[in-house]
């Protein structure tokens, strides 16, 4: 729903930027006309994976309110768009303030209908975003079906508590120079999956399928709470960090104990995912600088601290930022790829180019945070924006301060 809920916000910025006489009435039909081929696309995604998931006869027979519901909200939102092209070429625009209400209503109908049909998929056993837990369940599911397969479950629930095993022994070496306590809950999460895993691997050889059944039932819950408590400590070394970009060293981390089988998939993709919002932040906030208006909102009252030949030094500083940017943008392909062959040799290469290029960054980087330091101002490591040194967070996004900034 990430996708859909993004366009939701962007149209109702365009219909308050129309109200506001921003944009003019060509421009605004255009932009009408490109959120719903992006509707029409979320809806052709969203059709292909209930289809997929409907391929389980009992979801499909226990989800046809929600699929109705899904296709409504659908429909709603078309009618919408026409009701407002109309309004549009009427130029009327109390009823185009009133079509952007209807809009968010089209959003909350369709965001629940989804969630609904997910939470049914994900009670009768759809597929999770765990690869491994899936393999599990898949195993399980034809043992139902066929009465067959014990022993390709037997194999993957041993494999998955080696795994675990790997990932205990890496956090008790690890608990003996920190003692977090999201090591200790890590800790007591996988011995508990564990118990888990044993319990499905001895009913598997017995045959016993109610047990198998009973137990996977209860994987889904550690998988999920290890996932967090491994983001938790994630970010937790990640704000203790001082070194420019801690995301990507947090990436390159992630990467090499997926690689050797301490962290799970979704920690490795989570973990790339604030990092490309890291760039997408440092991105913005070369524009912001760059601008000499606040057109779009930007808040350039920061600018007044600087004289002009620093704020000319700066834009020296901010174009080798963009211009480093660039092969770091380029080293993110490596991981793009691995997310569509899960092949580890992609990462490694990733790794390698991430560290090469993130050099190039570090210097202007250094050199902006040393020029705002000269006017009492500290450069926050999440968000990029100056803050006064007596803060001890982000004035712009509440991130903690750390001394020096960037």
């Amino acid at each position: 729903m990430a996708e859909n809920t993004t366009e939701n916000f962007l149209l109702l910025d365009t219909v308050n930027d129309y109200v506001a006489r921003k944009i003019d009435m060509f421009s605004f039909i255009a932009k009408i006309e490109q959120f719903r081929e992006a509707l029409s696309q979320f809806q052709i995604q969203t059709s292909e994976t209930m289809d997929h998931l409907c391929a389980n006869a009992a979801l499909a027979e226990a989800s046809v309110m929600e699929v109705e519901q899904i296709n409504q909200a659908f429909d709603a939102y078309y009618e919408t768009f026409d009701m407002l092209k109309e309004f549009v070429l009427s130029n009327d625009f109390n009823n185009i303030i009133l079509m952007g209400s209807r809009i968010s209503q089209c959003s909350s109908a369709l965001d629940a209908a989804v969630n609904a049909f997910a939470e049914k998929a994900l009670i009768l056993r759809g597929p999770t975003k765990f690869a491994k837990l899936n393999h599990i369940i898949d195993c399980c599911k034809q043992i139902e079906v066929r009465n067959e397969g014990f022993e390709r479950l037997s194999a993957a629930v041993t494999a998955e508590k080696e795994s675990f095993l790997s990932n205990i022994e890496f956090l008790e070496k690890k608990a003996q120079s920190d003692k977090l306590p999201e090591i200790e809950a890590l800790l007591e999460t996988y011995r508990e999956a564990i118990k888990v895993l044993e319990a499905v691997d001895t009913a598997s050889q017995e045959k016993n399928v109610p047990v198998i059944q009973q137990e996977i039932e209860k994987l889904d819950g550690f998988y999920i709470r290890a996932n967090g408590l491994n983001m938790e400590l994630l970010m937790k070394f990640l704000a203790g960090s001082h070194t420019f970009l801690p995301e990507a060293n947090c990436l390159i981390a992630a990467s090499i104990d997926y690689r050797e089988g301490r962290v799970i998939e979704t920690v490795l993709l989570e973990t790339y995912d604030v990092f490309r919002e890291k760039l997408a932040s440092i991105e913005e906030q070369i524009i912001s600088f760059t601008s000499e208006s606040e057109e779009n909102g930007e808040d350039n009252s920061w600018k007044e601290y600087f004289s002009d030949d620093e704020r000319e030094e700066m834009a020296g500083f901010t174009a080798k930022m963009s211009e480093a940017l660039e092969p770091i943008k380029d080293s993110l392909v490596y991981y793009e790829r691995f997310i569509d062959e899960l092949n580890p040799d992609l990462l490694k290469k990733g790794d390698e180019a991430l560290k090469e290029s993130l050099r190039a960054l570090e210097e202007p980087a250094r050199q902006m945070a040393e020029a705002g330091e000269k006017v009492g101002k500290v450069q926050c490591i999440k968000c990029g924006t100056l803050n006064p040194k007596e803060r001890k967070t982000c004035s712009q996004c509440s991130a903690v301060l750390l001394e020096g900034g960037l």
